[in-house]
């Protein structure tokens, strides 16, 4: 808020209760309730009564004065009916105004309506005049102070192992402001986070994964502290992260109570952030912003992304002691480190854990079954493959015709190429591990694939698919959850081969009969129904019975949209299942109905959600 404006609001506020005139509580209240629109908190409006009344019985005594006062400071306190609420969402009524640009809300409205990416995927919102009238929509509510923040919709994403983190949508107004607030912050942090935090700068996301776990390369340190932060978005205390933001930042004035009083409004709590959105990393690396600046300070060899993070040290000594150091700076605001996943290592160990035990052992466990499927299926066309291999002469002739290296030796040197036998070989690694877990086999089993191994057996499945029995996969996913979206991945691919679609409808079926599935998980499996119609017309009547449900909102969202591709809306009926979801499930829904673009079909663009 400006200084005029508060200069303002506190004339108004010594008239009101200087008046010679008894004041009608009503109107009392309702002068209170415009000042505190005008982003007068309950501190301001306490001190300034009580010096009104100070200053009245050093002076003038005056008893209307102090009857006026009185009910003014009882009205604050919300001591009746008419009183004044503080809880955040009346808090960020007031200040969100002051705090977002129209700029902001214009530039972050991109990442507010992309696609999350804890959800099945759905045509991304081009710019347009939807777009913008969207953001016009929701800049007029701001300016005339009707926006009101909501709760938004939570629920559970798998972790690795069996554990779940939470996930938030949020309502289509509150994702157009927290984006814009991201936005401010983005802005902001670009120039003030150090190097060493590989993502994200600002809203620049180019810095990779591989980046920050390759950074140790380039260091002279002996050894590596791999470690990172224990339920980090969870934890983030919105009180600390708007001081953070005030003073590192330069966000001062309105912008920290508003991002404060927003985020406790949409997260029901005082701590986390929504996890989905956008904005949430960007507001994330900001929060430990004066701690990558103290590391930079210390000289530390380092690299942070996102919750992760890589320390160089000399050595032991100095690695456990720099271990201490940031558990004592993480633990100013409520962090810890995740033991189990905190480690000292040497740094030539940790080079060569780049590539791990877990994806050697895989493979060598394919090299095996590529082998042996050569040595089963001797044919002179592999002649071929080998010329195509590019192998030396020399290596081309001891393998084909000395036999002198075996063809695992061979497969050992060569890069990973999609052949048929190398498919072949990953479905009987799968399936095998398939098995073994639906026989009631365990993954920490030394025998196991790991969740990566499974991953990179999905990704080559998926080029030449119908091979593998998809009964067993219950176990995989029951075991792995994780891996629900490559499982995804590789239904989509099976159910478009003509003669596999119905064992992929069978499977689904026999998921979606479950009682006690993970609602993500089966939004996930759903997905390839929606781009394929047989799919979806051979799960019809379980898909409408998804819809019905009402203890799996996101699965219902999901066979919505395949129902709907198939045409079983087309009489107008959708309109009342969409009445029944939230306004934050129902903007994806409506979202994916219409692609905002003159060539994509045949939703009218009045179907464009209102933000409010």
């Amino acid at each position: 808020m400006s200084d005029l404006m508060v200069a303002s609001a506190l004339t108004e506020l010594r008239r009101l209760v200087l008046t010679d005139a008894s004041a009608e509580p009503a109107q009392m209240s309702l002068q209170l309730r415009t000042l505190q629109r005008r982003g007068l908190s309950k501190l301001d409006l306490v001190v300034q009564l009580e010096r009104i009344r100070a200053r009245n019985d050093a002076q003038n005594e005056d008893e209307q004065t102090e009857e006026n006062a009185t009910l003014a400071l009882e009205l604050v306190e919300g001591a009746s009916h008419l009183g004044l609420s503080w809880d955040a969402v009346q808090t960020a009524v007031a200040w969100v105004p002051l705090a977002v640009k129209f700029s902001q809300l214009q530039a972050g409205a991109v990442h507010a309506l992309s696609a999350s990416d804890l959800l099945p995927s759905r045509p991304v919102m081009r710019a347009g005049v939807v777009h913008q009238g969207l953001v016009d929509r929701q800049w007029e509510l701001l300016v005339k102070r009707e926006y009101k923040p909501t709760t938004a919709d939570f629920f559970r994403a798998p972790k690795a192992g069996l554990t779940t983190r939470p996930a938030a949508l949020l309502s289509p107004g509150d994702r157009l402001v927290y984006e814009g607030l991201a936005e401010a912050v983005a802005i902001a942090s670009s120039t003030v986070l150090p190097p060493h935090v590989v993502w994200p700068r600002g809203r620049d996301t180019s810095g990779t994964h591989s980046d920050f776990v390759n950074a140790p390369q380039a260091w002279d340190s002996e050894f590596v502290i791999r470690t990172d932060i224990s339920n980090f978005y969870e934890s983030v205390d919105h009180a600390y992260l708007s001081v953070v933001i005030g003073n590192h930042l330069g966000l001062r004035g309105a912008f920290p109570i508003a991002l404060e009083a927003f985020l406790n409004s949409v997260m029901r709590s005082e701590v986390g952030l929504p996890q989905g959105p956008l904005g949430s990393d960007v507001l994330a690396s900001a929060y430990l912003v004066d701690i990558d600046q103290e590391l930079v300070r210390r000289n530390w060899p380092i690299a942070r992304y996102a919750d992760d993070i890589l320390i160089g040290a000399s050595s032991i000594e100095q690695a456990r002691a720099r271990l201490r150091d940031l558990e004592g700076l993480l633990r100013e605001r409520g962090l810890s480190l995740a033991n189990e996943k905190t480690r000292i290592l040497r740094t030539s160990t940790y080079r060569g854990a780049l590539d791990s035990e877990e994806s050697r052992r895989l493979r060598e466990k394919v090299h095996k079954e590529v082998a042996r499927w050569f040595d089963e299926h001797p044919d002179p066309r592999y002649e071929g493959i080998v010329d195509a291999m590019e192998l030396p002469e020399q290596l081309q002739w001891d393998v084909l015709y000395h036999q002198s290296v075996s063809w695992e030796e061979v497969l050992a040197e060569i890069s990973d190429r999609t052949l048929p036998p190398w498919i072949r070989a990953y479905e009987r690694v799968y399936s095998a591990e398939a098995r073994r877990l639906a026989g009631g086999g365990y993954p920490d089993a030394p025998e196991a694939l790991s969740a990566g191994d499974l991953k990179e057996c999905f990704l080559f499945m998926s080029t030449d698919v119908g091979r593998i029995d998809l009964h067993d996969t219950h176990a995989v996913i029951d075991w792995h959850p994780t891996l629900v979206r490559d499982v995804s991945a590789y239904l989509r691919a099976r159910a478009a081969v003509e003669a596999e679609t119905e064992a992929v409808a069978e499977f689904l079926i026999q998921r979606l009969g479950r009682e006690h599935g993970n609602d993500l998980e089966m939004a996930w499996l759903l997905a390839p129904a929606v781009e394929n119609q047989r799919l979806a017309r051979l799960l019809k009547i379980a898909l409408k019975a998804a819809v019905a449900a009402i203890d799996r909102p996101l699965t219902a969202a999901t066979a919505f949209r395949a129902l709907d591709n198939i045409g079983v809306f087309a009489d107008g009926s959708g309109s009342a299942v969409l009445e029944r979801f939230t306004p934050a499930l129902g903007m994806e829904v409506v979202l994916s109905r219409n692609r905002y673009n003159p060539d994509s079909g045949p939703r009218p663009i009045e179907e464009a959600p209102n933000p409010s």
